[in-house]
């Protein structure tokens, strides 16, 4: 019964009620345990083994289900959340059970009435000069420029948090435009990372700073960054573009060559230590390249390769393939010069592409570090668990073909490598027809819009920007967001109509595209206002959606739109 909980390699297994031997008087048999100590057993049980519980007796189902404690430990995984940190020491007051409890209950229901308001200037001002580059984690959207950061904690009215703004002047001040640096927060731990080219052949710096004042973080490496070096032999200035990312203590840097005259670069550090965990490039051949990468849970990386000859007329090939970070780290580190080579627990395999490649883009939910006390920029009560529901999101971009989209859950990914992991094998390879067909996203969804704009995600969440193609001046175009909710949960919990709010959302059977994980799917009609803001890009937080538009390099200035979640039994302009 107590089998699947979530720490049984470290808790000694518990006998409840152990029979007592022959031998023992009456006396000594045992007394029944309290209530209080089945709670704290409670507490340490998954969503499934909870489920189970409540079906071995009355009194297991009585303290369940009306023990507060237990009920907000339940909801969270529900609700692909755990809970937050304490807000002591930050200018928000702080939350008991109940009151997180209250706020968790209002963020589903909303959730689930899609209650949105809006949209809403965001007043990030004054924004940087340049500024080409933004991000949003958890509740912080940060827009870049050439000699500063504007960061703004977006308001949350479900959630008890109000919006702040602040400053942050940092080291790339000579670079005349953001787009010629790399940019990664994790509000968790407080921490900003900014990667810069140093101006000769592959040799990149990065600065690892506090999110909160932009100094040196104080448990990062030794100075506040980290480097990387690769001589070509000759002194050609390269234009690099970055793709930085932050999972933990890992943190990734892939530097792709503006002009794609040499080889990219994947730097995957221990930004705490400052060890060099993988570095992935292509001595051989420059038309082998790593494209793309997300990290997963458990210590994994997903890789997206392109692997071609680069003769004319000949196949370009792609795939994806999961690479164990854990092994490279207790190698002390690893240095892979064939992209063709590097080691894996799993690979999956794409069909061979006949047109020119274009381009590969792997995506996954942002995912925040772990921090036991709240901060300024990181105080929700709740806070996504990326580890329950993740889904990465592939696309493949080849001219004359139709692009693909793919969904690839982690729980598909986790199913192929735990026991080639467990038994210290690697290697299985996944052909297309086995996976590919049943992940892939038509392009067009049923319904009068077609063109895909933007897509974001949030766990457990994906949303799409859509507009209506077949319409234009002096018509407007309108314009849908697709929302896919990849809880399985509240999946199931829709599919039985276990709530009392007329549901807007429909079950991924219902739908003419394929995918591999149960779920649900749902459209908004954007506002009339919004239809100035169709070419931008779309980004999702927690109970937030962002719209940035713009393009300060045509003289069109950066700005900031958001909807936000909010009560559906009391909605009201925020």
């Amino acid at each position: 019964m107590f089998a699947n909980t979530r720490r049984q390699s470290t808790r000694p297994s518990l006998h409840l009620f152990p029979q007592p031997s022959p031998s023992r008087h009456m006396s000594e048999m045992p007394v029944p345990l309290a209530d209080e100590l089945f709670n704290l057993v409670f507490l340490e049980l998954d969503i499934v083994s909870l489920v189970a519980c409540k079906r071995v007796c009355k009194r297991f189902l009585h303290l369940i289900e009306s023990t507060e404690r237990v009920q907000y430990h339940f909801e969270l995984q529900a609700a692909c959340m755990k809970d937050g940190p304490s807000r002591s020491g930050t200018d928000l007051p702080e939350l008991d059970t109940a009151t997180r409890f209250g706020m968790l209950k209002v963020y589903r229901r909303a959730w689930e009435a899609l209650s949105w308001t809006g949209p809403f200037t965001i007043p990030l001002s004054p924004l940087p000069p340049h500024a080409e580059k933004y991000v949003l984690v958890g509740d912080v959207l940060c827009a870049a420029g050439s000699k500063y950061l504007q960061c703004t904690r977006l308001p949350s009215p479900i959630r008890g948090i109000e919006e702040r703004q602040w400053r942050i002047d940092h080291p790339c001040e000579d670079k005349p435009r953001s787009s010629e640096y790399g940019l990664a927060i994790d509000p968790a731990q407080d921490l900003l990372a900014l990667a810069e080219d140093q101006g000769r052949g592959a040799s990149f710096k990065v600065h690892l700073l506090t999110l909160s004042a932009g100094v040196p973080h104080p448990t990062s490496a030794p100075s506040g960054t980290i480097s990387y070096t690769y001589d070509y032999g000759y002194s050609y200035i390269f234009r690099w573009r970055f793709d930085v990312q932050i999972h933990g203590s890992y943190l990734g840097l892939l530097a792709d060559e503006h002009y794609g005259g040499v080889n990219n670069h994947l730097i995957i550090w221990d930004w705490v230590s400052g060890q060099v965990i993988c570095e992935i490039r292509d001595d051989d051949n420059g038309f082998n390249t790593v494209q793309s990468f997300t990290f997963l849970p458990k210590d994994l990386v997903l890789l997206g390769l392109r692997l071609d000859s680069g003769l004319e007329d000949s196949p370009c090939r792609v795939k994806s393939l999961v690479h164990d970070l854990a092994a490279a780290r207790s190698l002390g580190g690893q240095t892979i010069t064939q992209v063709d080579d590097i080691p894996y627990l799993c690979v999956f395999e794409f069909p061979s592409y006949t047109g020119q490649f274009q381009g590969m883009d792997i995506q996954s939910t942002s995912s925040l570090g772990q921090s036991p006390r709240a901060s300024t920029w990181y105080c929700s009560p709740f806070i996504p668990d990326t580890e329950s529901q993740q889904v990465s999101l592939i696309q493949v971009f080849v001219e004359g073909e139709p692009q693909e989209s793919l969904f690839l859950p982690f729980s598909i990914i986790s199913h192929h490598i735990s026991s080639y992991r467990t038994e210290g094998r690697q290697g299985i390879r996944i052909p297309w027809d086995a996976w590919g067909p049943a992940a892939s996203l038509k392009l067009r969804h049923d319904g009068p819009f077609a063109m895909w704009r933007s897509e974001a995600m949030c766990c457990p969440h994906l949303v799409i920007l859509f507009d209506d193609t077949q319409r234009g001046p002096p018509h407007p175009r309108p314009q849908h967001l697709l929302l896919k909710d990849f809880n399985t949960y509240a999946a199931r919990r829709n599919r039985a109509n276990h709530t009392d709010i007329p549901s807007q959302w429909h079950s991924f059977s219902e739908q003419t595209v394929l995918i591999n994980v149960e779920g649900r799917w749902a459209t908004l009609l954007l506002p009339q206002p919004m239809i100035d803001y169709m070419d931008g890009e779309i980004l999702l937080g927690q109970d937030s959606i962002v719209f940035a538009v713009g393009n300060p390099r045509i003289g069109s200035p950066l700005t900031f739109m958001r909807m936000t979640l909010v009560d559906p039994e009391n909605v009201e302009e925020n």
